[in-house]
């Protein structure tokens, strides 16, 4: 963990630069699940049945 420097800013990616959670799903679905969809629904998706 410390070698890993999780601290350093210089070292983080740019959360832009990271696929959501929707293509991500979309890529290991193959293409099953439409990414976007999964994306703009989620929101409303957590906060019935997260919160």
């Amino acid at each position: 963990v410390v070698r890993s420097e999780l601290w350093n800013p210089a070292k983080h990616v740019d959360p832009k630069a990271l696929p959501t959670p929707g293509q991500i799903l979309e890529i290991t679905s193959r293409k099953n699940i439409d990414g976007e969809t999964y994306d703009r629904e989620w929101p409303e998706r957590a906060k019935k049945t997260m919160w």
